[in-house]
């Protein structure tokens, strides 16, 4: 996952300035995404139409729009954007160098031991600079037993630092930097009502709570009916059809999208 991106603003702003609203949420939310896995991303529409909070008809148009524009294109079923590829290859160039531990330092000749590395001439006559003198205070004895004594007090501090999750060593709770949370089933049902409401109505809780229900309290089942349900003229009545169980597969050929 890319945490971060070069975003060119005044290129960003002359690309997309003659876009209406609806298309210009579907290209912001293509794009991202595509940071976001690193790549295409496959066309499921019910799925990328609720992220843009557009019926699947309206995404449909805007989405075709942008397709005829060369804003966006699709290879083997999957949306790309030639700039994020661009981008993403940046990214991918970086990774690599930092693994091969970076670029090395101008003017120091490799294989050169810590220390004892020797400098390129850089004197206009090609004759070598004059090496710099040491400052450095000449160790002593003591200077290395006070060196070894700091050092084992560091290695003690660095036992003694709490765990990510807050947990020291013997399992008490101690403060240290949290661990990312992850999403929870909590979330996932908060989103569930979000959803719920923009395709329902604000008043819609009730309804969902129930659909909810029958479907055994499983989050997911919930929300691939709302998707469903957002196909539908009559909304409503196609989840309190679910709700009463009168719902067949016959009547709805819709197919359904695994959230």
């Amino acid at each position: 996952m890319v945490e971060w991106f070069k975003h060119d603003i005044p290129r960003w702003m002359d690309g997309t300035e003659g876009l209406d609203d609806g298309p210009y949420r579907v290209y912001h939310v293509v794009c991202q995404l595509i940071y976001l896995h690193e790549g295409p991303i496959a066309l499921h529409e019910q799925g990328l139409a609720g992220r843009c909070n557009q019926h699947i008809l309206a995404f449909r148009r805007n989405l075709k729009g942008l397709l005829d524009a060369g804003k966006l294109r699709i290879i083997d079923g999957r949306l790309t954007n030639d700039r994020a590829e661009t981008e993403l290859q940046r990214v991918a160039d970086l990774r690599s160098t930092s693994a091969k531990g970076g670029r090395g330092s101008r003017g120091v000749r490799k294989g050169s031991g810590r220390g004892q590395g020797e400098v390129e001439p850089r004197s206009g006559d090609g004759s070598p600079d004059k090496p710099l003198k040491s400052h450095e205070p000449v160790s002593s004895p003591l200077s290395e037993r006070q060196h070894h004594k700091s050092r084992g007090e560091e290695s003690r501090g660095e036992k003694n630092i709490p765990s990510p999750k807050g947990e020291g060593p013997n399992g008490q709770f101690q403060f240290g930097e949290p661990s990312r949370a992850r999403p929870s089933a909590v979330d996932a049902e908060t989103e569930l009502f979000r959803r719920g409401r923009q395709v329902l109505g604000e008043s819609a809780g009730g309804m969902i709570s129930q659909l909810l229900k029958a479907k055994d309290h499983n989050v997911a089942l919930a929300r691939a009916a709302i998707e469903q349900a957002s196909t539908k003229q009559k909304p409503r009545e196609f989840i309190g059809a679910i709700i009463k169980g009168t719902a067949g597969a016959s009547n709805d050929r819709t197919p359904r999208v695994q959230v």
